[in-house]
């Protein structure tokens, strides 16, 4: 007859072998769990390589872009300056009624919401 001291060691064994049993079964699904993951991290880690690429490629196009639309708007900056002030010493009497005509509208603007 099992006295009620066995009864308890073999709880405790079958207890501990049910614990180990489920840290087994749980160490085997973490680990299927991650090879089953890794090809889908590899793909995730290749597209996400693969956009950051592409963004650069785009962002140092923009850059070239900006740079030489810059470039042309210094060009056209100075070829206006330099156009103007041809026509002020070809005119300068007509340059000059330009100008006072000019700052009249912009003293009768001003003069107008003070």
């Amino acid at each position: 007859m099992d006295t009620p001291q066995s009864t308890n060691i073999g709880r405790d064994m079958k207890a501990q072998q049910a614990v180990e049993d489920v840290r087994s079964t749980a160490h085997e699904g973490i680990e299927q769990a991650t090879q089953a993951a890794a090809p889908v991290m590899d793909r995730l880690s290749s597209t996400a390589h693969s956009a950051a690429d592409r963004l650069s490629d785009f962002a140092s196009q923009a850059r070239s872009t900006l740079s030489d639309k810059a470039s042309q708007l210094k060009d056209v900056q100075s070829q206006v300056v330099a156009d103007t002030r041809q026509r002020i010493r070809d005119k300068p009497m007509a340059a000059m009624a330009i100008a006072v005509a000019a700052g009249f509208l912009v003293r009768q603007l001003f003069r107008r919401r003070h």
